[in-house]
């Protein structure tokens, strides 16, 4: 997946990407499974959050649209 987002914001490409993670706190995997995602996709994107609240998701994906077909940087 990052090589697709970075070839789509050099290119200037929007481009939407939702991804997943298990609850952290009720991991009984441990912590080497967590991937901090947004951490890792920061320098390749123009937006990226971590939504940990429902109510928070229709207006971070209606933000993450604005932003996305916005101008490139």
């Amino acid at each position: 997946m990052m090589t697709g987002v970075a070839y789509a914001q050099l290119g200037g490409m929007p481009v939407m990407v939702i991804t997943g993670q298990k609850p952290i706190k009720k991991s009984k995997q441990g912590s080497f499974q967590v991937v901090d995602v947004v951490s890792m996709m920061r320098p390749i994107t123009k937006f990226n959050a971590s939504l940990v609240d429902a109510s928070r998701v229709a207006s971070s994906i209606a933000h993450a649209f604005l932003v996305a077909e916005g101008e490139k940087p």
